[in-house]
């Protein structure tokens, strides 16, 4: 597209001027792609996400795991002092009764209180 422009003391000259569709398709083109690379930033951080949350889902069951085996092991090994994990059981085994003489504190306070 062709334009003129009366510039002073020398007539009008003829110079190419810049479409006006050309200048939308560019601006268009440009809004795509950013739309595009925001689009693909969103998916890969909504993958980002949905892997951290299955990894977290895979340790808490790993851990529910090995809290059961934990308490099948000290079920069937509680008595047994020779164990190399007399130490471990021996905690567990305070840790119950201060656990049973804080319950008795409570019924004995609800028991006051009413």
């Amino acid at each position: 597209m062709w334009q003129y422009e009366n510039t002073v003391g020398m007539g009008y000259i003829r110079k190419q001027g810049v479409s006006k569709m050309g200048f939308f398709e560019k601006l268009g083109d440009g809004i795509a792609s950013a739309g595009k690379d925001v689009a693909d930033k969103a998916k890969e951080v909504s993958d980002v996400v949905k892997y951290n949350n299955k990894i977290k889902n895979d340790e808490s069951e790993i851990t529910k795991c090995l809290v059961e085996i934990g308490r099948a092991y000290y079920e069937k090994n509680k008595e047994n002092e020779s164990d190399e994990y007399a130490v471990i059981l021996s905690k567990i085994k305070e840790l119950y009764a201060d656990i049973k003489v804080q319950e008795d504190l409570i019924i004995e306070a609800k028991a006051t209180t009413n």
